[in-house]
């Protein structure tokens, strides 16, 4: 698996398999192919295991003492250096959610929170380990949006999930995609559908408010151009047929736009008092 990611890079493979942690990177690789992530996302995140890995190394530290706090210290490490990539925090957490998982590396000793959030929190992860049957790195994923949903809500006040309303989606979705790369808002708006799913399915909302959640849009070639040559806008002049009444307004739209510099928005405002038909 390894190999297919580093192709012709005989040096970093040699590397890698000298490395601390090399004895999970196979299996993590197939973990993120699972989730569908690009081979160029798999790479860096492989990269990243590794970079923690030869700091395990210099600490020294046991791959076996590998955990959250241990992670932290490396991430407050970084930080320190400026050293600290976007979507390297939650790689490596997920990381060792994934060992966890897998029995490798123990969980942390839970914390008996028996608040209604926590306990919500527990049944929905049970419900993506064994219902969906979701990897590690997935649920570690979604985990943390259904947090963010029902903390921006109710903060820590009851969890009334009756009162949850579809105008309630938009400005989360809004909130937290704002900053985020496509890639990164398609699976939180993802993990939110999922998590709401989950709720009509237990019978804690009444309605599904999973089609509720906006599409993030990922189109190629979506930006609108920059400008058009002299040809293009000719073309675009001599499409509209004259002999007609709508003929003649798109045409002369388009006059003002092109010849006059008008913006859309200025065109759209005109009326018929703002021409000098003396002129």
């Amino acid at each position: 698996m390894l190999k297919a990611f580093f192709k012709e890079q005989d040096d970093v493979l040699e590397r890698l398999q000298s490395n601390p942690l090399h004895a999970y990177l196979e299996a993590f690789a197939t973990a993120l192919v699972e989730d569908a992530y690009a081979a160029s996302t798999v790479r860096s995140k492989l990269l990243w295991v590794a970079e923690l890995g030869w700091w395990l190394q210099e600490e020294p530290l046991p791959a076996a003492q590998l955990s959250e706090h241990t992670v932290d210290r490396y991430l407050k490490e970084l930080r320190r250096r400026g050293r600290l990539r976007r979507g390297q925090a939650s790689t490596l957490l997920s990381f060792v959610g994934y060992l966890q998982g897998q029995g490798i590396i123990p969980r942390p000793e839970p914390v008996c929170d028996t608040s209604p959030l926590s306990e919500l929190e527990r049944h929905y992860e049970r419900y993506l380990r064994t219902e969906r049957g979701l990897t590690t790195a997935t649920v570690v994923n979604y985990l943390p949006v259904a947090h963010r949903f029902l903390v921006q809500h109710f903060g820590d006040g009851p969890l009334r999930l009756e009162q949850l309303r579809g105008a309630d989606i938009a400005p989360f979705v809004l909130a937290q995609a704002r900053g985020q790369g496509v890639k990164r808002a398609q699976l939180m708006v993802s993990a939110l559908r999922s998590f709401l799913r989950f709720l009509f399915q237990e019978a804690k909302i009444e309605v599904d408010l999973a089609a509720c959640v906006p599409s993030i849009a990922d189109w190629r070639l979506s930006s609108v151009p920059k400008f058009l040559t002299e040809e293009e806008v000719q073309r675009l002049l001599d499409g509209c047929d004259r002999a007609h009444a709508t003929g003649q307004r798109d045409y002369a739209v388009l006059m003002l736009l092109a010849r006059l510099g008008l913006r859309a928005s200025e065109v759209v405002t005109l009326d018929i008092d703002d021409i000098d038909w003396r002129a």
